[in-house]
């Protein structure tokens, strides 16, 4: 079975989970009996080097250009331009594209051979639509793919039921294979901050509930006084939050970082609980990532986090900054609850692995391209004169 994948995400993605994805995924098929993996990077800038490990692959082909800014749609339409004449060398069974852009961007799907995929993350957008009226057209092409596709990947149950729901694709079409942690350096052994804390990580958009933790601690009459709040990720805090901040009387108590793995390593090894008070997310790895370093964890109670989290965190009621706080003060406070969940969280992040998610892809890609068996029909009786 001869496997494509093709350049839509490392070319506009320097870092990030997609990418990153799809960097652990691809060298694991790679190494599956019987799958031969070709790569078209096009002319890529990612820096998770699955280009290193081209000698894994049938069919490599790939040119590192410079991040430089509005460069991206010329470099995606000549990777366009180049990929059928690679497809037709490697002749692919299977047609994974790794990621679905606006409609300029659409161009892969045009003369390249195989049984098509394509992997679901989230539908945010279509949760969500007045937070992202700018994406529109990125929205139109992910249905479109999705509808055009022979295989849908999701990455949680709770991605599938949305994904039948509002993109109303069928059941059978579909498959949940779940993510992995990627997060495993060594965290650095001083502290980053130097008070007691807990972590935020990632982007600070509205579906992500941050303003929710931010009344929490101004309001939580329980909470420690003293109590720091450390944010990875996301950019620097905007000027809104600024004065948000301000006006609680609590500046002095957020702090923000940004950086490496290691950096966040250290962030999560000395924390006091991670809080993850998002609205909707289609996995989130950064319960996993947590685990992996003894963080308790605090998440919101929605479909996915007890999916992927099961009983090895605390939930609260994502919709009340009380319950944020009073759930925060009562893990802060309870050493065996820590204990606990520190426990039941490492077991449970060891249940996801990158291994894992390439074997299910795999025998997802087999199932794709075995055809199914004729109904058989009785035979017709012959009249005789």
């Amino acid at each position: 079975m001869n496997v494509l994948f093709d350049h839509t995400v490392f070319v506009v993605q320097r870092y990030g989970g997609i990418s990153r994805y799809f960097s652990e995924l691809i060298p694991r098929v790679a190494e599956q009996d019987g799958v031969d993996v070709s790569v078209f990077m096009g002319f890529y800038l990612n820096e998770y080097g699955l280009e290193r490990q081209r000698g894994k692959f049938r069919d490599f082909f790939g040119i590192r250009r410079p991040a430089v800014r509005r460069t991206h749609r010329l470099a995606m339409r000549a990777a366009n331009a180049l990929l059928p004449r690679f497809a037709r060398r490697c002749r692919p069974d299977v047609y994974h594209m790794t990621a679905y852009g606006a409609p300029q961007y659409s161009g892969p799907r045009c003369g390249v051979p195989g049984k098509r995929v394509v992997t679901i993350h989230d539908l945010t957008a279509e949760k969500f639509p007045h937070l992202f009226a700018e994406e529109e057209a990125r929205g139109e092409e992910k249905k479109r793919l999705a509808r055009e596709a022979d295989g849908v990947v999701c990455i949680s149950e709770a991605t599938r039921r949305d994904v039948v729901e509002l993109l109303h694709i069928p059941r059978d079409r579909t498959v949940v294979v779940h993510h992995a942690n990627s997060l495993h350096v060594t965290p650095g052994g001083k502290r980053l901050v130097e008070r007691r804390y807990v972590l935020f990580v990632g982007m600070r958009a509205a579906y992500k509930n941050f303003d929710r933790l931010v009344e929490a601690v101004a309001t939580g009459r329980k909470l420690p006084k003293d109590l720091h709040i450390a944010c990875f990720g996301g950019g620097d805090f905007t000027a809104a939050e600024r004065r948000r901040f301000a006006d609680a009387g609590i500046s002095e108590r957020f702090h923000h970082f940004g950086g490496g793995d290691e950096t966040l390593a250290t962030l999560y090894a000395h924390a006091d609980a991670f809080v993850y008070p998002s609205l909707y997310e289609g996995f989130g790895i950064p319960l996993l990532e947590a685990m992996h370093y003894g963080c308790p964890v605090l998440a919101s109670k929605i479909d996915c986090f007890l999916e992927v989290a099961s009983d090895a965190v605390l939930y609260f009621d994502p919709a009340s900054a009380d319950d944020l706080a009073d759930q925060l003060a009562r893990l802060l406070d309870d050493s065996q609850l820590r204990q606990k969940l520190i426990t039941a969280g490492r077991a449970r992040e060891k249940i996801f692995s990158w291994d894992r998610c390439a074997r299910e892809t795999t025998a997802f890609y087999r199932s794709l391209c075995t055809p199914t068996p004729p109904i058989p029909h009785p035979p017709v009786a012959l009249s005789h004169p």
